[in-house]
């Protein structure tokens, strides 16, 4: 009888402990989606300012753990604030009034910190509709961190910049080629392209600083 009481207060106790830790759990899941349905509202109907202040929010809360890329409504609010601009635009009296380069350029970095597929996807989506050469160089930069996937998305996206750039700005061309060293393998489709553009640039009308970088990363590329 007293091992069956035994018995019955250690079920209890693990019950309880277990529904408490469940409510717990509950109550820190509800309160992480009600912070991020208020930045989906912000990111939104916000302001140039309130957009910078919800990107900055997703990156504090990507260091503290608070966030991660398995949030899909993170991502969601990111690649929202990537288009402010470009493939989403307002009007007013026939003037856009939400292109906001510096939003775009801080989603890039929180895109960077996701380091998925999506965001992968995401930044070469801004590759290939954004015209602001800030905005395309973090972009660039964003993909060198994230680094490419088996089918070579990334490199290709880099490629493409480049070859799609009317006059690309000095700063641009470096982010070229460092995200280029940082991508590109042998065994990578586009990896014969990135050489090319690596010569071009080498051999291109830029200063002598610009053209020394491109050497030393085709140099680096053939090394490793």
């Amino acid at each position: 009888m007293k091992k069956n009481r035994i018995i019955l207060m250690f079920f209890l106790i693990m019950t309880s402990f277990l529904i408490f830790s469940q409510t717990a759990e509950d109550k820190l899941l509800t309160k992480k989606e009600k912070v991020l349905l208020n930045y989906t509202y912000q990111a939104s109907h916000g302001n140039r300012i309130i957009k910078l202040q919800v990107l900055d929010k997703l990156l504090e809360g990507i260091d503290s753990k608070e966030f991660s890329s398995e949030d899909s409504q993170m991502v969601d609010i990111v690649v929202y604030l990537t288009q402010e601009g470009t493939s989403r635009k307002n009007f007013e009296n026939n003037v856009l009034t939400n292109n906001y380069p510096d939003v775009r350029v801080k989603a890039c970095k929180v895109l960077a910190k996701m380091k998925t597929e999506n965001s992968r996807k995401a930044l070469a989506e801004i590759i290939k509709n954004d015209e602001n050469d800030v905005v395309l160089a973090e972009a660039c930069i964003s993909l060198g961190e994230i680094g490419d996937n088996a089918n070579g998305d990334a490199l290709r996206a880099i490629v493409y910049l480049y070859r799609s750039t009317y006059n690309p700005t000095q700063n641009l061309v470096f982010a070229i080629i460092n995200s280029i060293k940082l991508v590109a393998k042998s065994t990578t489709r586009s990896y014969g392209d990135s050489i090319s553009v690596l010569q071009e640039i080498m051999m291109g009308p830029y200063n002598q600083k610009v053209r020394e970088s491109a050497l030393e990363a085709i140099q680096y590329l053939r090394d490793n």
